[in-house]
């Protein structure tokens, strides 16, 4: 959302905020206008560091920056994210701020998803992007500026316009402002625009002119030259700071010096009803008193009593209870709102409204520096220039006209607007009657305990079975046969919110999905996770918490249309149910139930070798499974050895037998003895190891995310092996070897192979040396096996 100088944007933001009608957070890409905002810094809100976000770096930097579950949570509960003076904000950190959100709320779509509100005016201030930072940047972007960002290249977003200006009302003004901002100055504007030149122009002590320049040096000497030439005593006032208030956010100087004759700006709003004042206004002291300062403008009859203002540093927070965005005071900053105003620099002066100013043109301004400068006065008579403006000196940005001009062609009608919320909440009803997610995460989680069936057991595979066919039975068969129905009911004209059969069908199914969704997770929680095998485990509970956490959402969903469908309340229970799921502990969701196999012949013996299993991993600081593997301890159970007869079972070597055996054997002999029970009973054939299996695990584990050497950590392995293990399912077709390797290596080293077909890795590593490993090699020579589609069927 733009709008010319004065059209009244911050105050747009203000009433957003104040509306509440979303979770919402503001921020801005300075502590200044964070704190104008009301709102936080880029940097501070995202976790970002300082300085070029290369795109290839955007994903390292999320996983390297510790976030806070708690911010975690906030950026998940977010409706709204709105950027302030978004025309300063550099196209690679809006593309930062893009990678965070879909990282951290699991979404892919742009922004993750978050509706993304941009305020500020691309002829005012620009980007600053340093020779250094741009010559990484270039290949990347177009231009500095946001809208060259990738994220928003891909989000189909609507530019709108603020039209009047509030801050002039003399529309020969408005038009000739129009003209500098458009860079539209032909030499007629020029010559009404320089009619303001006054040469040597020394205004009265009571008019209030304050002076514009280009630089902080040139504004700092205006002020102290005529602080100095004050007569009388100076007075300081110190600010108080309490809490957390960087230097770089500060409103005005910690330490202010004034006189009584001093010309001072507001710096502040009152906030008192009167209004007696507004950031900007012009005057000068006319008096110091214990717990206020006195100050008079032009054309008002009466001093104003100014007392201490305060200014609050914030950061948002999310209320546990309540899921809402809160604000959090870290640090509060109290001085009289005042600065000496005998002159200003141009790029502080953004966002001001003076009624008479003195504007030094003669510095080599950047783009939009002398429309920002000229656009601070009330009226074309309250402005006088100290050097006459030069045609080159009106710069505007060819690259921001061009945008501007396009985003006035694609200023929405109210006829889009409303299409664009029609297609919002089919998208949503579309939406809810989805359960992908759910289905998907059951079959990898039934494929898991098919592929680990000898470290999980049998049983539990079952189970899981059986909760897949209820789920298909009771969920997904039954949206797929209202699917066609649900198609027609969207492409009618109607809004979903509006069309009664259609909400008529929403809460029926609200009544049912809820309770059959409920039952679901309920049979969800009895699946056994036990494993003597960490890794195995891990990637199984992280399997079962991603469908229980799909199920809790889709319940609170239907739940929230009990009464019908709309679409702020769908979306709200929608994040609170992701946040009250994220809060609970993983033992709450995916619980181990008895490790002991319900078809076990001899449940007590099974709990003694498992007691005694544990006692010795805990003895010697080792994991269960290398004392006894789940499969070595059913078949223990299964035929009571003893002795020698020890080696014939699975998992049981010499190492082991010589660490355990007599162990062991006298568990499984008292037992006996107890129950007379033959020991040594018939066993059935050893069943040969599966070496798939291995591999099938650091495949599972690579699909869930983890990397290569978060595999080989967990499983105790070298990366080289992992790798290998993956090789065998890229070569197989079943792996993308891009998920690997980056594509221009595989081209690289495919080429040499299919040239070379006889080569081997050796050969191929002689040939490129340290270019590439030999596990890049090794990993391309897999994905050239891939077995070829036929071209007949």
């Amino acid at each position: 959302m733009t709008g010319k100088a004065g059209s009244g944007k911050t105050t747009f933001l203000h009433q957003v905020k104040e509306d509440g009608l979303k979770q919402l957070v503001v921020v801005a890409p300075t502590g200044v206008a964070a704190i104008n905002a009301g709102g936080m810094t880029i940097h501070s809100f995202f976790q970002l560091p300082l300085g070029v976000h290369l795109p290839d770096s955007r994903r390292s930097d999320q996983q390297s920056h510790g976030v806070s579950r708690k911010k975690v949570q906030l950026m998940r509960s977010l409706d709204l994210l709105v950027i302030d003076e978004i025309s300063m904000v550099r196209a690679d950190l809006l593309d930062a701020i893009d990678a965070t959100l879909r990282y951290r709320r699991r979404d892919s779509r742009p922004f993750g998803g978050v509706q993304l509100l941009m305020i500020g005016d691309l002829h005012q201030l620009p980007p600053v992007a340093k020779s250094e930072e741009w010559e990484l940047l270039k290949d990347d972007y177009d231009t500095p500026f946001f809208f060259s960002s990738q994220a928003l290249k891909n989000s189909d977003y609507v530019s709108l316009e603020l039209k009047h200006i509030y801050r002039q009302s003399d529309a020969k003004f408005i038009e000739l402002l129009n003209k500098v901002r458009d860079n539209q100055l032909d030499a007629d504007t020029l010559r009404i625009l320089n009619s303001r030149y006054v040469a040597n122009f020394r205004p009265k002590s009571d008019e209030g002119y304050i002076t514009l320049t280009a630089t902080n040096a040139v504004a700092n000497d205006i002020n102290t030259r005529n602080l100095a030439q004050l007569g009388g005593k100076s007075r300081t006032f110190a600010a108080q700071i309490e809490g957390e208030f960087p230097p770089s956010a500060y409103p005005t100087e910690e330490t202010l010096e004034f006189k009584v004759g001093a010309q001072v700006m507001f710096i502040k709003n009152d906030t008192e009803s009167g209004k007696r004042y507004f950031n900007g206004k012009i005057g000068r002291i006319t008096g110091f008193f214990d717990e206020f300062i006195s100050v008079r403008c032009p054309d008002d009859s009466s001093d104003i009593t100014v007392a201490q203002a305060e200014w609050q540093n914030i950061r948002y927070s999310l209320n546990e209870e309540t899921k809402e965005v809160e604000e959090q005071v870290l640090g509060l900053f109290v001085q009289y709102p005042l600065k000496l105003a005998w002159a200003i620099t141009i790029h502080k002066s953004q966002g001001l409204t003076f009624d008479r100013a003195i504007i030094d043109a003669q510095a080599a301004f950047a783009h939009g520096q002398v429309y920002v400068a000229l656009s601070r006065c009330r009226s074309f008579e309250g402005i006088v220039l100290r050097s006459p403006i030069k045609s080159l000196s009106v710069k505007t940005d060819l690259v921001v006209k061009n945008f501007s001009e396009e985003m006035e062609r694609h200023t929405p009608s109210a006829e889009q607007i409303r299409e664009a919320r029609r297609e919002l909440q089919q998208q949503l009803v579309a939406e809810l009657f989805d359960f992908d997610a759910a289905h998907q995460n059951l079959q990898q989680l039934y494929s898991l305990y098919v592929q680990h069936h000898n470290t999980l057991t049998a049983e539990a595979a079952k189970l899981v079975h059986e909760l897949a066919e209820r789920a298909a039975t009771d969920l997904f068969v039954i949206t797929d046969r209202f699917h066609p129905q649900l198609v027609d009911y969207l492409r009618e004209e109607t809004m979903p919110e509006s069309n009664q059969p259609l909400q008529e069908r929403v809460r029926k199914a609200a009544v049912y999905f809820t309770e059959r969704i409920a039952g679901i997770m309920q049979e969800a929680r009895t699946i056994p996770t036990t494993t003597d095998n960490k890794a195995v485990r891990d990637v199984v509970v992280a399997q079962l918490v991603a469908l229980q956490e799909a199920l809790f959402v889709k319940k609170a969903c239907f739940e929230a249309c009990s009464t019908g469908f709309v679409a702020q309340a769908y979306q709200r229970a929608k994040v609170r149910a992701a946040l009250e799921f994220a809060a609970q502990p993983v033992t709450a969701i995916a619980r181990s139930p008895s490790a002991i196999p319900k078809d076990s012949p001899h449940p007590e013996l099974y709990r003694q070798l498992l007691d005694y299993r544990d006692e010795m991993a805990d003895k010697n600081n080792i994991a269960p499974h290398e004392v006894l593997p789940n499969a070595t301890v059913r078949e223990l159970v299964t035929c009571l050895p003893t002795g020698k007869k020890l080696l014939d079972v699975s998992g049981i070597g010499k190492a082991r037998w010589r660490r355990y055996s007599q162990d062991i054997s006298e568990i499984i002999v008292r037992y006996c003895s107890e129950n007379k029970l033959p020991t040594n009973q018939q066993r059935k054939a050893k069943p040969l190891a599966r070496a798939s299996e291995t591999k099938s695990l650091s495949f599972t584990m690579f699909q869930a995310g983890k990397s290569i050497e978060q595999i080989a950590t967990e499983r105790e392995l070298t990366t080289g092996t992992i790798e290998g293990h993956l090789a065998h399912f890229v070569a197989s077709g079943q792996l993308d070897i891009s998920k690997i390797i980056d594509l221009d290596k595989v081209a690289v080293i495919s080429a040499f192979f299919t040239s070379n077909p006889s080569a081997t890795s050796t050969e191929a590593k002689t040939h490129f040396g340290e270019k590439y490993t030999y596990s890049e090699l090794k990993m391309v020579l897999a994905h050239l096996q891939q077995p070829r589609p036929s071209r007949h069927r």
